[in-house]
């Protein structure tokens, strides 16, 4: 029941064009979206929200389905696979910042469709919470106040 379900918002976020540092895409000062066409994709599982979020890309370039070369269901797989290959993959510019701290990842200028969705933290009303629990929420929204901070995101 959605009702018993708080939701705490902590970024508006929207889906860009992820790919390695020094890709050839990063090189042309004003890329084309049609251009991605030209390159393999690491990719969700199927079916999952940022699938669906590619495959629409896809069609709104008319570019057929995307050419997936790898698909992972954890961030780490598809960054590993981002940092060693020309592939590119489409993930929420939240999770690309974060990345690029520490990666070889950066995103693509490229205006990409769809909706800006807010990431946040979801928890049941009325179940008391842990200290752990509360720390790490406490964390969480400390980290996404600061990558907001970086990104003068209101």
């Amino acid at each position: 029941d959605e009702t018993d379900i708080e939701f705490v918002p902590l970024l508006p976020s929207r889906n860009v064009v992820a790919c390695r540092l020094n890709h050839p895409l990063t090189r042309d000062p004003d890329p084309q979206l049609r251009a991605i066409t030209e390159y393999g994709w690491v990719a969700p599982p199927t079916n999952s929200p940022l699938d669906l979020d590619l495959r629409a890309t896809m069609r709104m370039i008319d570019a057929g389905a995307a050419r997936v070369r790898f698909r992972s269901p954890t961030s780490a797989g598809i960054r590993s696979y981002l940092e060693n290959t020309d592939c590119l993959a489409v993930l929420p510019e939240s999770v690309v910042a974060a990345m690029a701290r520490h990666h070889d990842v950066t995103t693509l200028g490229l205006a990409l469709p769809g909706p800006t969705r807010t990431v946040g933290m979801a928890s049941l009303i009325g179940h008391e919470q842990t200290l752990l629990v509360k720390r790490i929420r406490a964390h969480f929204k400390d980290r996404f106040q600061a990558l907001a901070a970086e990104r003068n995101v209101p």
